[in-house]
């Protein structure tokens, strides 16, 4: 429930920059769900404590200093689908709620995934470096998408959307999470747990994983996984880099047991220079650009105006994390 007054901190910082105008255009429909609201924007780095102290609800990823900074703090919404840096924070008492930015990236995550498996089908590396080569060469062989069997491994906002596209483009879905659930969508062929997928993963001609960064999904595509895949077969990756065996992965890919891979994530990020993965054939590494797209800021302040309305409501909000869960 909302008081007197209600600060709201907006904290820009790595991939958040709203510009002034987007903000100024939400500052009335946020003001318009609570008129008591007081919108204030930090400049950068240069903050000080007296300007956050009143802050009820803060927009970006407060440090540890931000958060001792702020006593009356009640509600974090962090840009970032993932929250693993604040799991477990001792600084976020039980009464701070904690709500993640998932669904923001759906649409773009489930395109940009879909356009690394369709360009390590269609070995567009091939074809980019014959172009600066200026050479003309027909690649060696591609599969197409449509009847194609596509495991993708965490149905969150990503995955459900990569999900949906890819049974639209004709493929055979076959969806896998971690927890069971009774209600399955019209789009996937298929659902199963993740323990079962090593008895699957023979039939799919690739894996798409779309899952959070967990202690439970830290390595849990590991070799077995890998090597229990259709020979041939591709992988990608836009969900944590943590969830895959870089080494297994390489040593798929060198000895041809994989067609290729798609990765937009790594471990670690920023991947050295010299790490064999850059390497490794028929790769596709996109530096963990998935996040960037054009409306990015702006549908992250649709999901602060509706997880607005639910906190005057004092209605739990959307994304809110479960620090059991890990997000």
């Amino acid at each position: 429930m909302v008081g007197d007054d209600l600060q709201i901190t907006v904290a820009p910082g790595g991939d958040f920059h709203p510009p002034e105008a987007l903000i100024e255009h939400f500052r009335p429909r946020l003001e318009a769900v609570a008129p008591n609201l007081r919108l204030h924007t930090l400049a950068g780095d240069s903050w000080n404590e007296a300007e956050i102290a009143e802050t009820r609800v803060f927009v970006g990823w407060p440090d540890d200093r931000m958060l001792a900074a702020m006593p009356r703090l009640e509600w974090v919404q962090l840009p970032s689908a993932g929250a693993e840096r604040y799991v477990g924070n001792n600084r976020l008492s039980e009464r701070i709620t904690l709500t993640t930015a998932s669904g923001v990236f759906g649409i773009a995550g489930a395109e940009h995934a879909i356009a690394l498996l369709f360009a390590v089908a269609r070995d567009v590396r091939t074809h980019v470096e014959q172009t600066v080569e200026r050479r003309w060469a027909k690649h060696a062989s591609s599969f197409e998408i449509f009847e194609s069997t596509i495991a993708v491994f965490g149905l969150g906002s990503i995955g459900s959307e990569t999900a949906l596209r890819l049974s639209s483009l004709g493929a055979n879905v076959i969806g896998f999470k971690r927890n069971p659930t009774s209600t399955v969508p019209s789009y996937l062929a298929e659902f199963h747990t993740v323990d079962a997928a090593k008895s699957v993963l023979s039939r799919c001609d690739a894996a798409v994983l779309a899952m959070p960064g967990t202690p439970e999904t830290t390595g849990l595509f590991d070799r077995e996984m890998i090597e229990s895949l259709k020979p041939g077969a591709i992988v990608v990756n836009v969900g944590r880099g943590s969830a895959v065996d870089q080494e297994a992965l390489i040593a798929a890919l060198e000895s041809g047991q994989l067609r290729g891979a798609g990765l937009d994530v790594t471990d670690p990020e920023p991947l050295p220079d010299d790490h064999p993965l850059w390497r490794a054939p028929n790769v596709i590494i996109a530096s963990h650009s998935m996040n960037v797209f054009d409306r990015k800021d702006e549908r992250r302040f649709r999901l602060l105006e509706k997880n607005l309305e639910r906190f005057v409501a004092g209605k739990e909000p959307a994304n809110l994390v479960d620090h059991r869960r890990g997000y």
